[in-house]
């Protein structure tokens, strides 16, 4: 699909409403572009911001738009409001809620690229749409220190070869974490199964499932060939009772995910080993150990240090109050499920998100393989095969109203309830993940909706996050994942709202329920038409990233200070007729080297906002004759 066009914004220096400019006398004409103009100014409370803006008397012609950009409201739930009027009426919208979402974990924790995560902040992962965040219960390793990341020596292995020909070394040109791994090669001019397994015995619990896990590689050679992870039982005497394995032949030949084996121990079980294997390894054929872990699990998690003790459960929550509505509503989630995650455990019930006690839930039962939706407490419920979810990315979506009580995944409609039992009130917090001190699903969970309304069919099935047919289009809260943190909350940074074709001579935005004083900015930029002339695409998914670092004496680096998301785009206006020429002239004259505000794929991706500039250069060679002109605008900017 083609790419959207941007939304530009002229800034008009209302970068931070801590302070209160005076409302003018008279409010001059300073005809940015296109004839728009007037004057903005904020009141002055701090509970209560007040932004206003007065075209003039003159000026009744429509606004393409008018933008708010939001940065850390300390309330998790300000109330925003759009006010515009002429002389007698008076108009009234909302803004959407960029909802704050909290975590907490008292440990420290790792990303499934081996780094280090502090404690009380979020481990980011990929999702296909941006990102999301890894909620997982706590748990110790039980593997040494050097066992799980081999940063030491090879103290706590062993290897050995069907042939006894083979190397066993510790590798320092780099690891899944760290900076080395064991590695195993195979001497042998013929092939043989080689392996590297821990010693000595590592006590565990009869009649206890356990996990293995690691983040292999292997030489290229060797690609396609099998891999093998195992768990050795044995007695209290160390006497051999029992082996489970699992073979995979898709490990590649740089360190990448984990492959992992579940099972559960014998009943005279008391001690195990866990092995690493590469069966039919040719001469010089290499297996390297690195990022392992053994825990008391049925299913694999991401992997722990044993330096840093057990890794502590993780709770994410958001508000509820203002939030939602026990009336009526909509909640769309987006989670990365997975087959072998705790989901998979008999008797074990993993929530998605939970309200109170179950006032609203998504929730999986192992035991029936299936998903259910509850309200109220499970007076009303919905049940959906869990075949419906298979590995990957899904949507899950719930509805309410007196009328009905609706199940989606992925968007289509796979249960309802009639007359559903209605919950008198909602708690606050939300649990996204987990009941919110035990059932983790220990998944990736991604971006969150919720509306005060409940969605048409048609409504969840288009995504519509918001729709000009309802009289408040922004009766919807969200969070995004995005990387920003302000004191323990998770929120999205900036927050870009329209109010397209404003034919009204006043607007005032509103900002109360404010704990301390927001900052903003407004904005705004023609009519749209000028765009219409764009021709050249631009990838708003390109970006390039920058640091400025500071060297020591001896070059080595001593401080990272910064590091931001640069964008650039290019315009381009071909063969443009003198009107749209003399428009642009005017613009790079009067303001073209102040800063823009840009919005990209606003439908989508509302706090995509960057503050960009316009190259200083602004030549413009004519066309056919002098008939027209190649009209060309290079802009570069950094994310808000």
């Amino acid at each position: 699909m083609p790419w959207r066009k941007p939304k530009f914004f002229y800034n008009t220096g209302i970068a931070s409403l801590t302070a209160a400019p005076t409302p003018p006398a008279s409010y001059p004409v300073s005809n940015l572009l296109d004839g728009l103009d007037g004057t903005f100014w904020k009141a002055p409370d701090t509970a209560t911001q007040v932004i206003k803006h007065d075209k003039g008397a003159r000026k009744k012609h429509a606004f393409d738009f008018l933008a708010l950009i939001e940065h850390n409201f300390a309330s998790a739930q300000p109330d925003i409001k759009l006010e515009y009027s002429d002389d007698d009426v008076t108009y009234q919208t909302a803004l959407a809620i960029c909802a704050k979402s909290a975590i907490a974990r008292a440990s420290v924790a790792y990303s499934s690229d081996g780094a280090q995560v502090a404690s009380g902040l979020p481990r980011y992962e990929p999702m296909a749409a941006g990102q999301g965040i890894l909620i997982e219960e706590g748990i110790p390793n039980l593997l040494t220190t050097n066992q799980a990341s081999v940063e030491t020596d090879l103290t706590g292995f062993a290897a050995s070869s069907d042939q006894s020909q083979h190397t066993f070394i510790r590798d320092v040109t780099g690891g899944w974490h760290g900076s080395a791994s064991a590695k195993l090669t195979s001497n042998y001019a013929g092939t043989q199964n080689i392996k590297i397994y821990t010693t000595p015995l590592l006590s565990i619990s009869p009649s206890i499932p356990y996990t293995f896990s690691i983040h292999p590689k292997i030489s290229s050679s060797a690609l396609g060939k099998t891999v093998r992870v195992q768990i050795d039982w044995y007695t209290s005497g160390d006497a051999y009772i029992s082996s489970i394995y699992a073979d995979y032949t898709s490990v590649g030949a740089a360190f990448g995910d984990a492959i992992s084996l579940s099972g559960t121990a014998p009943s005279n079980a008391a001690k195990s080993a866990v092995v690493l294997g590469l069966l039919s390894a040719a001469q010089n054929e290499s297996i390297w150990w690195d990022g392992a872990m053994l825990i008391q699990k049925a299913f694999p998690l991401s992997w722990h240090n044993p330096a840093d003790g057990a890794r502590s459960d993780e709770i994410l929550s958001a508000p509820t109050v203002g939030i939602l509505s026990p009336t009526q509503g909509t909640i769309s989630h987006r989670v990365l499920v997975n087959d072998t995650s705790k989901r998979q455990e008999a008797g074990v019930y993993p929530y998605i998100f939970r309200v109170g006690t179950d006032e609203i839930a998504i929730v999986h039962n192992h035991n029936t393989a299936e998903w259910r939706a509850w309200l109220n407490g499970g007076t009303s419920n919905i049940v959906v095969a869990d075949s419906y979810t298979p590995n990957g990315e899904h949507t899950f979506t719930v509805s309410w109203s007196a009328s009905a009580f609706k199940f989606y995944i992925d968007d289509i409609l796979r249960g309802t309830v009639s007359s559903p039992s209605l919950p008198g009130s909602f708690s606050t917090p939300m649990y996204i993940g987990s009941s919110g001190t035990a059932h983790f699903l220990n998944a990736v969970f991604g971006n969150w909706q919720g509306w005060t309304y409940q969605l048409s069919d048609a409504e969840v099935a288009a995504h519509v996050a918001q729709t000009a047919a309802r009289p408040h289009p922004a009766s919807r809260a969200f969070f995004t994942f995005d990387e920003t943190l302000v004191n323990g909350v998770l929120l999205s940074p900036a927050i870009l709202q329209e109010f397209t074709q404003l034919q009204s001579r006043y607007q005032k935005l509103t900002l109360s329920n404010c704990l301390v004083a927001p900052q903003c900015s407004i904005g705004y930029w023609g009519a749209g038409k000028e765009l219409n002339y764009v021709d050249r695409s631009f990838d708003p998914k390109g970006i390039e990233r920058k640091a400025n670092i500071n060297m020591s004496e001896t070059r080595y680096m001593s401080g990272v200070h910064e590091k931001y998301t640069e964008r650039s785009m290019t315009l381009a206006w071909e063969d443009a007729e003198d009107a749209l020429y003399q428009i642009l002239a005017d613009w790079a004259e009067t303001v073209g080297l102040l800063n823009f505000i840009i919005g990209w794929e606003l439908e989508s991706h509302p706090d995509e906002i960057y503050l960009m500039h316009a190259d200083p250069k602004f030549i413009n060679p004519f066309t056919r004759g002098g008939a027209y002109r190649d009209i060309v605008i290079k802009l570069l900017g950094r994310k808000l």
